[in-house]
């Protein structure tokens, strides 16, 4: 997990330019939800501690929230998922390709 300083930024510049590259490539776009996926081991979980009380405020979903989300998929969500199974060479890896927009 980088700097929160730096991933708080990170995130608040995706979210805010979603919208209209969203449109610019022809997709509706009703709302914006911000996800921080991290492995689930001991060391992510001390890092998000450290900095609960800013974290809580900004991301304050976690897993099981993101899981009843997906069913629903109302409004905008944000919050921090821990995935197990996921490894540092995959945490580091960038998405890329199209992303499907609600």
């Amino acid at each position: 997990m980088p700097g929160v300083q730096a991933l708080v930024g990170a995130m608040d510049r995706k979210a805010r330019l979603a919208p209209s590259i969203a449109r610019e490539r022809g997709l509706a776009c009703t709302s914006v939800s911000r996800l921080l996926v991290l492995p689930d081991d001991r060391t992510a979980r001390r890092r998000v501690a450290a900095h609960a009380a800013t974290l809580d405020r900004i991301l304050p979903a976690r897993t099981r929230d993101f899981r009843r989300w997906l069913s629903k998929s109302r409004g905008p969500l944000a919050g921090i998922m821990f995935v197990s199974g996921l490894t540092q060479q995959h945490a580091r890896h960038r998405v890329s390709g199209s992303l499907a927009v609600r």
